[in-house]
């Protein structure tokens, strides 16, 4: 929630000593270490805010953070992916994870000191002229210190983003009920479902919020069956006892190969194809989506207590 050149009813410390209401005394500043090159901290799976603080010099603001009578919160933006969060953060450093699918585009961090619960009197002696004699009451929740922070930008890759285009095709199926049903085909696995479980990976297909339930859910289970299928026919066939016999016989499988290695660093050998249970090597060449799913859906079903929350109060 970036504050601009909002004007509010009483004396606002903001970061631009322009927009402030306090003299050069004070000053509010939101602070996140980034790399030598100016990037953003991340991993294959994450954004990370490194060292997220803030910093604040006026002694009468100071104050009111130690008698508990106000915090400082930090939120974090994308409209392009709809993320919205709020975090809570204090003047010791903490780094805070954010999984890089919720993210798609620019990406705006600021910060702002807020009362809890209201403040009678409100005054600093830093005040600027206009305000230096006066006193303020403040509702609960009322902002009272901002920076509008950061901006940078999550590159989405295209590739990684579109793996469930090379390996699998979804389907609808008129005459399916709830069962939802694959085929190991030469190109791609084809998933079929019905339609009203289509209509609903319809909806959710474009929202990188639900990319890992909806892998850990659909794509995940048809890939360990499928992986089996092929350790059966290796088995079974002469011709597809190797890497390369199994690609000449089914495309997707190249990308399979792809993914693995690009999470390894490391070649996917017959033997380790083999020996390795399906639903591991799905895992690694899916995301860890598992995982990752597990944890989207427990925040999705926070976000949504804390929302019923914020309307209860």
């Amino acid at each position: 929630m970036r504050i601009g050149s909002r004007i509010f009813p009483y004396p606002n410390l903001n970061n631009n000593h322009n927009l402030s209401d306090y003299t050069m005394e004070s000053d509010f500043s939101l602070k996140i270490d980034f790399k030598e090159n100016g990037d953003i901290y991340r991993t294959r799976n994450s954004i990370i805010l490194k060292n997220t603080r803030y910093v604040l010099k006026d002694k009468d603001l100071e104050n009111y953070i130690s008698s508990g009578d106000a915090n400082v919160a930090l939120i974090v933006e994308c409209s392009a992916s709809l993320f919205r969060k709020r975090y809570q953060i204090t003047n010791k450093p903490q780094d805070i994870v954010i999984p890089i699918h919720l993210l798609k585009g620019e990406v705006f961090v600021s910060a702002y000191m807020y009362t809890v619960k209201g403040i009678k009197n409100y005054k600093s002696k830093n005040f600027d002229d206009d305000f230096k004699s006066y006193c303020f009451d403040l509702e609960p929740y009322s902002i009272f210190a901002a920076d509008d922070g950061y901006k940078f930008k999550v590159e989405i890759d295209d590739e990684a983003d579109n793996k469930n285009a090379s390996v699998f095709m979804i389907i609808r199926q008129d005459d399916l009920d709830n069962v939802m049903k694959y085929q190991n085909d030469k190109d791609k696995i084809k998933i079929y479902l019905s339609p009203e479980n289509y209509n609903s990976y319809e909806i959710l297909k474009n929202e990188p919020t639900y990319n890992n339930v909806f892998f850990a859910m659909l794509v995940i289970p048809v890939l360990i069956s499928s992986l089996d299928e092929l350790k059966r026919l290796g088995n079974e066939n002469s011709e597809m006892n190797t890497i390369n016999g199994i690609i000449y016989e089914y495309k997707w499988f190249k990308s399979v190969c792809f993914s693995y290695k690009k999470e390894t660093q490391k070649d996917l050998t017959y033997e380790e194809f083999i020996d390795m249970p399906s639903l591991e090597l799905a895992q690694i060449v899916l995301n860890y989506s598992s995982s990752s799913g597990l944890k989207d859906f427990c925040n999705l079903m926070l976000k949504g207590m804390e929302d019923m929350d914020n309307e209860s109060d």
